[in-house]
């Protein structure tokens, strides 16, 4: 709803460290305007993937750790996508990693974008915000309604 510590909070397994997933929610929105944070893993920074909408349009961040490649091993890769988020509506969104792309799907549209590694640490997640500020210095917290969560530990359909 917008407010200081109402989020849901999900155990550092909820979303596995080194393989694929594909989660699933239904959303209601009151704005899509403003920058807010639907999903993040994270401890003190980003330490794997962030899920936000930014002007009314998913956005994509993952904190990366990619063992095998040569030179900078860690990494924070962007991806903005054009699926759009409606405000008040319930829609269902669905956000996969495969380990070789990461898709997010809403509203009968649908991105990937080329994206490997492995999150940065084993970690806590929530859902509506983890407290990080903005550029303009504002919370980024979700405002609006969850109505389900599935979390599989598969990047299937």
């Amino acid at each position: 709803d917008g407010k200081h510590g109402n989020f849901l909070a999900l155990p550092n397994t909820a979303v596995p460290h080194r393989a694929g997933f594909t989660m699933a929610f239904e959303l209601k929105p009151e704005v899509v305007k403003s920058e807010q944070i639907i999903f993040a893993q994270y401890g003190v920074y980003l330490t794997g993937f962030r899920l936000s909408v930014v002007d009314g349009k998913f956005n994509i961040e993952f904190n990366r750790w990619t063992p095998f490649r040569k030179g900078t091993r860690i990494t924070t890769v962007e991806f903005a996508s054009q699926v759009p988020l409606f405000a008040n509506k319930w829609q269902t969104v669905i956000f996969k990693y495969d380990e070789k792309q990461v898709t997010i799907s809403a509203n009968g549209k649908t991105e990937s974008f080329p994206c490997e590694g492995i999150s940065r640490w084993l970690t806590i997640s929530s859902f509506g915000g983890s407290g990080a500020f903005s550029k303009k210095g504002e919370r980024l917290y979700y405002q609006g309604l969850l109505r389900s969560l599935e979390i599989k530990h598969t990047a299937s359909q």
